[in-house]
């Protein structure tokens, strides 16, 4: 009984915590690995990794989804504390992580989801991350965007 009790206040806690789902990927990267070659693209594979572990908290899950897709879910914050980690991610890929500036700039669009607001489960929360970030590219490229029901 006491085992049950412990399992349920595990999962009220994780539901009643907030997450954030953070999908990125690198801007005109196809066109960086044609005209560079795919040792390039596989090098700024490398440092975007890189710089995605140095910037974001120790306990958030970080990956490399496929290709030059990432994603990080950031767990047990709130909106305004993610888009602040996310704010910086990007400056910090500005200054610190543009290994062949004078070849090519490194810049990428994010699309960001929020648990429970925009789903509860992993898929849910990509899929919506993944059309932010499909708005961040058709807006312009190198920016953050929220899902947003009305978008």
């Amino acid at each position: 009984a006491e085992r049950e009790r412990e399992r349920e206040r595990e999962r009220e806690s994780l539901t009643s915590k907030h997450h954030a789902m953070v999908v990125f990927d690198i801007d005109d990267f196809k066109q960086a690995n044609d005209n560079f070659g795919h040792s390039f693209g596989d090098e700024i594979i490398r440092v975007i990794a890189e710089c995605t572990k140095e910037s974001f908290r120790l306990d958030d899950l970080k990956g490399r989804f496929g290709g030059d897709e990432f994603v990080v879910v950031i767990k047990n914050t709130t909106a305004p504390a993610a888009q602040l980690l996310v704010e910086r991610y990007r400056q910090n890929l500005a200054t610190k992580c543009q290994p062949y500036e004078d070849r090519y700039v490194v810049t990428i669009s994010i699309g960001i989801s929020f648990f429970p607001q925009h789903g509860e489960t992993f898929d849910e929360l990509f899929k919506k991350a993944d059309y932010a970030l499909y708005q961040a590219k058709n807006q312009g490229k190198n920016q953050a965007i929220v899902y947003a029901e009305d978008a």
